[in-house]
């Protein structure tokens, strides 16, 4: 997701939208994790910003 454009929410919450090419994942339920990375690559490092889930049907 690097480089997608974040906009300020409503103090509490931002938002962010992104493209996912789903043509070839699997029915089912995923997580969606966001974190902040300050100039490292490796989100393990990465500080929690929020996470949600979405179902495939």
């Amino acid at each position: 997701m690097a480089n997608n454009h974040v906009e300020k929410g409503n103090g509490a919450s931002n938002t962010v939208s992104l493209d996912v090419d789903t043509k070839d994942m699997k029915a089912g339920k995923y997580v969606v994790i966001v974190a902040s990375l300050n100039g490292n690559a490796d989100p393990s490092t990465g500080t929690l910003a929020g996470y949600t889930y979405f179902t495939l049907n």
